[in-house]
């Protein structure tokens, strides 16, 4: 696509990136594990092309560009991870991350945020082992929401486009499922029966899909977030033989 796509250039030349990376763990305990990681990408090169339209002093922008490898940034951060293993009873793990990035168009010397950056990430999970056939274990996601790519402001809840590219996010992510199995035990063969709950809480995640249409004269935005995964009970079985 950015070589022989509509807005293709063929004198497009490698991205580069250079990545350093470093970490440490430490045992607490016989079954406690602590691991932090920091990290650091540099990017170089960038294949970008400017295609959203814009809103700047009351005046409309839509035109489309050739890529380029117009974009430098980077993207730093650290991750932060604690561990408890066990065949029965209590395990688990809880992980953090926070992220920072930076991206500058060489063409425009303009600067924003990476279309992907969420900037916290917490990831947990438990199991607990009641006995050899009965378990029951959660997975708890939260994630700060990423930019809206494009020339978006918002304003007590709707959007207009703007002269600024990444400013506006989408709400938070977050969600809880729990699942709960029992297995059966047989001569040469095993059932496991599992009921599960997606997003228990009911939370009304978004996603962006793109908006419908602007006002050339406002620059108000139309169009709404779709929502992600509502509330969803499932049940299944598992042989084993």
């Amino acid at each position: 696509e950015q070589i022989f796509g509509r807005l293709g250039s063929r004198s497009l030349r490698a991205e580069r990136a250079t990545n350093v990376s470093g970490g440490v763990e430490a045992l607490l305990g016989d079954r406690v594990r602590l691991s932090v990681g920091v990290f650091d990408r540099e990017d170089a090169n960038l294949f970008f092309s400017i295609t959203e339209p814009r809103f700047d002093s009351g005046l409309f922008f839509f035109s489309e560009f050739p890529f380029r490898n117009a974009l430098d940034g980077h993207a730093r951060g650290l991750e932060l991870t604690l561990q408890r293993r066990s065949a029965n009873k209590l395990a688990g793990w809880i992980s953090y991350s926070y992220l920072r990035t930076k991206l500058t168009d060489s063409q425009t010397g303009s600067s924003f945020v990476a279309d992907n950056e969420q900037r916290h990430l917490l990831n947990t999970y438990a199991s607990y082992r009641f006995t050899d056939t009965w378990n029951l274990s959660s997975v708890f996601r939260y994630g700060s929401g990423p930019p809206l790519p494009g020339f978006f402001r918002q304003v007590d809840g709707t959007y207009f486009l703007s002269n600024r590219r990444n400013e506006v996010r989408l709400p938070d992510y977050a969600r809880l499922d729990v699942r709960l199995s029992k297995a059966f035990l047989f001569n040469r063969w095993k059932l496991t029966v599992t009921g599960e709950v997606l997003n228990l809480l009911n939370r009304e995640n978004l996603r962006y899909e793109g908006f419908d249409g602007f006002d050339t004269n406002t620059g108000r935005v139309f169009g709404q977030l779709a929502r992600v995964l509502p509330l969803l009970p499932s049940v299944g079985a598992v042989i084993e033989f």
